[in-house]
C-alpha cells in the first residue's frame, strides 16, 4: 500500500477546500512534515484538518517514518483522546495494535531515559520546585479517608517481607537511627520521635507555648466513641477495631470476624500432656522433665531447664555418694 500517495491525497484535499477555523466545523492544526523530523511551523507547513483526517493522517506518518518513536507517542495521546469535538472512536482492535506498538517503541533501551541519571542541577531545581509546597487540609483530609480501613493484602504483605529480607542497614542509616537530638528551649537530649513530640514547638519551656495548656494537651488523649459498642477509644485503633470491623456492629452478626480459629494442639509423647503449640515446643518434647534424656542417671529426676540439667548432672548428691 502507498501510504505516502495516501497522505499527500488528504493534505491536498485539505488545501483546495481554502478551510479556515470558526465557520461551524471543528478543524485542527496540523504539520504536513512533521517537526520530529525537520518540519517547520511555517504557514507553508500548516493545513487544517478535520479530527478525523488528522488521526489517519498520523497513522500513516507512523508508517511513512518507519515508525518515529515521536510519531508513535503522537497517535498513541490522539488515540485516548477525549477532549474538544473529536469525531472519532478507536475500536478495541485498533486500541491493543497502537498500545503494542507505543510500548515497542518506549521499553528497555529504547526509553529516552534508559541509562540515563538525573543530575544534581536537575535534582536540585526539582527539589527547590517543590519547597514551599503544602497540601490543603481538605487534601490530607481526603487522603487519610482513602486509606481508612484497608489492610494490605497478604500477596503485598509476602512481598514487602521476601523483598526486606536479607537486607542489612548501611552505617549510614543506623548512624541516622541512633542520631540524637537536643531541644533548644530545655536543654534535653533524646531520640528524634519523642524529642519531636515533646519537645521543639511543643516544649513546656517554649516561651510562644502557654505552659498549662501544654500539660493538659498532653494529658488529654483524643478519643473517640464507638457508636456500636459505646466503647471511647483513642483514634487509630477505632479506625481499625470498631466502627465497620466492631464485633456488635449488626452488619458484622454472622461474620465472627472477632472469633478466633480452633487453635492446633500438641500432645506431649513422653508425659501425654496437651497444649498450644508454643507452650508445648517450649516446656515438653526434647525439654520434657520425663524425656529418659533428661533425667538424671543417678538419681532418676527429671529437668526441663537445660541450665540446670547441666548443673545437676554434674553436682548430683548421688553422683558424689558413689564417686566417694
Amino acid at each position: 500500500m502507498d501510504y505516502q500517495q495516501l497522505y499527500n491525497d488528504i493534505i491536498q484535499k485539505a488545501k483546495s477546500q481554502n478551510r479556515q477555523k470558526g465557520q461551524g466545523v471543528y478543524y485542527e492544526k496540523h504539520h504536513i512534515t512533521p517537526k520530529c523530523v525537520g518540519g517547520t511551523n511555517d504557514q507553508s507547513n500548516l493545513v487544517l484538518l478535520t479530527a478525523r483526517e488528522h488521526f489517519i493522517c498520523h497513522k500513516l506518518l507512523v508508517e511513512i517514518y518507519d515508525h518515529n518513536s515521536s510519531l508513535v507517542a503522537a497517535l498513541w495521546m490522539m488515540s485516548f483522546a477525549k477532549t474538544y469535538n473529536r469525531g472519532y472512536r478507536v475500536g478495541a482492535r485498533e486500541y491493543e495494535r497502537l498500545r503494542k506498538q507505543f510500548i515497542e517503541n518506549f521499553s528497555g533501551e529504547n526509553h529516552p531515559m534508559f541509562g540515563k541519571t538525573p543530575t544534581e542541577e536537575t535534582r536540585k531545581k526539582l527539589s527547590e520546585a517543590r519547597i514551599g509546597k503544602n497540601f490543603s487540609e481538605e487534601h490530607k483530609r481526603n487522603l487519610s479517608n482513602s486509606n481508612r480501613g484497608k489492610k494490605p493484602s497478604k500477596k503485598c504483605m509476602e512481598a514487602s517481607i521476601k523483598a526486606h529480607t536479607g537486607l542489612v542497614a548501611s552505617e549510614e542509616t543506623r548512624r541516622k537511627l541512633r542520631e540524637k537530638l537536643t531541644c533548644p528551649y530545655c536543654g534535653k537530649t533524646g531520640g528524634k520521635s519523642k524529642m519531636k513530640t515533646y519537645h521543639f514547638d511543643n516544649c513546656l519551656d517554649n516561651p510562644a507555648n502557654d505552659r498549662e495548656e501544654v500539660l493538659e494537651r498532653r494529658k488529654r488523649k483524643e478519643k473517640i466513641e464507638c457508636p456500636h459498642c459505646e466503647k471511647k477509644i483513642d483514634i487509630v485503633n477505632a479506625k481499625i477495631y470498631h466502627f465497620d470491623n466492631c464485633k456488635f456492629n449488626p452488619k458484622n452478626k454472622d461474620k465472627n470476624i472477632h472469633k478466633r480459629g480452633k487453635q492446633s494442639k500438641l500432645v506431649c509423647p513422653h508425659c501425654k500432656k496437651e497444649g498450644g503449640v508454643g507452650a508445648m515446643k517450649r516446656y515438653h518434647f526434647d525439654n520434657c522433665a520425663l524425656n529418659p534424656v533428661n533425667t538424671c542417671p543417678h538419681c532418676k529426676t527429671g529437668c526441663n531447664s537445660p541450665k540446670k540439667r547441666n548443673k545437676h548432672f554434674d553436682n548430683c548428691k548421688f553422683k558424689r555418694d558413689y564417686d566417694n
